[in-house]
């Protein structure tokens, strides 16, 4: 999935998601939130891990579960 979005929980956001991935990294900024992952789960938790470690990104920014999906 790849795009931005108006959702009704998450508000505006860009989606730059594998559907078939469970994990997902959400990040919360002041105009949007964003969610990622990788359609590899190990790089998914590198980016998670390596955006943390950088200072990028602090308690705004989470791997969530598995993401709802609207069919």
């Amino acid at each position: 999935m790849l795009g931005k979005f108006d959702g009704a929980e998450s508000g505006k956001c860009r989606m730059y998601v594998w559907l078939e991935q469970s994990e997902v990294i959400q990040i919360k900024t002041k105009k949007y939130t964003v969610f990622m992952n990788n359609k590899d789960k190990d790089q998914t938790t590198a980016w998670y891990e390596q955006l943390k470690k950088s200072g990028a990104i602090k308690a705004s920014a989470e791997i969530t579960g598995k993401m709802d999906r609207q069919k």
